[in-house]
């Protein structure tokens, strides 16, 4: 099953200490894993909502 992130709300994410360069790969593989993780977060509040 595929996404669409241009679905989704923006999420800022920040350049970690330390990287001098920061690669576009690199920051959209930043960014992807913040969506998911902030999407997991929501449908486990999602599921705990329904399940009472």
């Amino acid at each position: 099953m595929n996404i669409n992130f241009g679905l989704i709300p923006d999420i800022e994410v920040i350049k970690p200490e330390g990287v001098k360069r920061w690669r576009k790969a690199d920051r959209k593989k930043v960014k992807k894993k913040a969506i998911s993780t902030r999407a997991l977060e929501d449908i486990t509040d999602w599921l705990l909502e329904f399940q009472s």
